[in-house]
């Protein structure tokens, strides 16, 4: 957590994956801004870095989305995601959210 703000969060992170477009990294920034206690706007920068020797490029996305809290830790998000580069691709994802 960069800053946690009463109606601002704003987060970065690094991780692994396996599988899926390839294997390799991923980093990102995640802003989280609260507009009722029932409802929150999401932007972010999302990057994968791929490690696998046949991949085209490393896809960078911009995030917007609905942040809807459904209780205390966990929440269901809706995304749109913006292609930044070549590599990228644009897409619609939602999911719940789980928070530790």
């Amino acid at each position: 957590v960069l800053l946690n703000g009463q109606k601002i969060k704003l987060d970065a992170y690094l991780g692994a994956h396996r599988g899926g477009l390839g294997n390799g990294y991923d980093a990102g920034m995640i802003c989280n801004l609260d507009i009722f206690s029932s409802l929150g706007l999401v932007a972010a920068v999302d990057a994968d870095f791929f490690t696998d020797k046949n991949n085209d490029g490393s896809p960078v996305h911009f995030i917007a989305g609905i942040d809807f809290p459904i209780a205390r830790n966990m929440g269901l998000i809706l995304n749109a995601e913006f292609a930044l580069n070549r590599a990228a691709y644009k897409g619609f994802s939602g999911g719940f959210i789980f928070f530790l």
